[in-house]
């Protein structure tokens, strides 16, 4: 399997290790941006790719698996799936490939100081988890893209200004205050913003702690798409379309638009009436990042712990002890009956 934080191929059963052939690596097409518009409207061949993958029906992940195995958990929530046989499916080929740096055992310690560090966790917590999920290394699919904007608008520029009153106060005497108060002007402009390497994720199944890791990822270490890199780990396929990925892009830009234009504005505070947002010179890249996930069911619920696989980053969710917390509150509640009884 490939090594992390290393250009070879590991050995699973003697340790060896042996350089990776990058002779072939195809960088050019690492580098390329697809054009969206045109992509969106047909692919051309040489941009698709066929993989074969299972898809869990409960949180609707689709990964590449071991065929030869009957019944597998799921990466992502830990719900088994019985396998009746590879599904072949076509995606957009991807380009880059960000490579494991942060190694199984790396993770696996991660792993289990987090568990330790919990409060309030069950006490047999640690034990479900590694044994109903392990640590398994996943390539995540992200889409990159890159759109110039040019956005006009009007609205209207506040400059406070302020006056005095007087206010009475309890005892009868009187107090000057000053009262805030905010002179508009209308405005209007022009901000040209240039958006660059704008992570989206294909997957849907990594929730509020996928979105937190997909931001530390650093672009400088990604290699062109190759099987080397990959060999021993799983990928997912990508769930959310080339599309679909490109208007949470647009939610994303929006706001940093919005923000432009206040500051342009200028003033104390801003208001924006309209604005206008055009979108030119749009391009995107598909690739894969790493992450190390740990999925588990604790009491019919399922958890998840991840991983960035390259800087090591790490988030995820986890049950509670009821019994604890009660435990806890029961403790102090007792204190501060204690401290009520000694003062008086």
């Amino acid at each position: 399997m490939f090594a992390p934080g290393t250009t070879s191929l590991q050995c699973e059963f003697c340790g060896a290790m042996n350089e990776i052939d990058r002779s072939n690596w195809d960088y050019a097409a690492m580098t390329k941006k697809h054009n969206f518009l045109a992509d969106v409207a047909e692919l051309p061949d040489a941009e698709v790719e066929v993989v074969h993958s299972v898809k869990c029906n409960c949180c609707g992940a689709q990964t590449t698996f071991n065929s030869s195995a009957i019944t597998v958990n799921c990466d992502f929530c830990g719900s088994p799936i019985a396998v009746s046989g590879d599904t072949s499916t076509k995606r957009i080929k991807p380009q880059g490939v960000i490579p494991f740096m942060v190694s199984q055992d790396q993770g696996r310690q991660k792993f289990a100081e987090w568990i330790k560090g919990l409060w309030f966790a069950p006490g047999d917590l640690i034990n479900k988890a590694s044994m109903e999920s392990g640590l398994t290394g996943m390539y995540i699919p992200y889409w990159l893209y890159y759109v110039d904007t040019v956005t006009s608008y009007t609205g209207k520029r506040g400059e406070y200004y302020y006056t005095e009153k007087q206010v009475k106060q309890a005892d009868g005497s009187m107090k000057t205050e000053k009262e805030r108060h905010t002179r508009w002007h209308p405005t209007s402009g022009t901000v040209s913003k240039n958006f660059k390497d704008l992570i989206i994720s294909g997957s849907n199944t990594l929730g509020i702690d996928g979105e937190k890791l997909k931001k530390k990822f650093k672009f400088d270490g990604m290699v062109p798409y190759n099987e080397q890199t990959l060999t021993g780990y799983k990928s997912e396929n990508y769930s959310v379309s080339l599309k679909d990925a490109y208007k949470e892009a647009q939610k994303i830009m929006a706001e940093e638009i919005e923000d432009a234009i206040e500051k342009d504005i200028g003033g104390d505070d801003q208001q924006i009436d309209n604005k206008n947002i055009t979108e030119n010179n749009i391009e995107y890249k598909h690739i894969l990042a790493p992450l190390w996930i740990s999925a588990f069911r604790y009491e019919g619920k399922s958890y998840r712990f991840m991983i960035n696989g390259q800087t090591g980053d790490l988030s995820g969710s986890r049950p509670y002890s009821k019994a604890k917390i009660a435990l806890f509150i029961g403790a102090i509640v007792a204190v501060i009956a204690l401290i009520v009884i000694l003062l008086k």
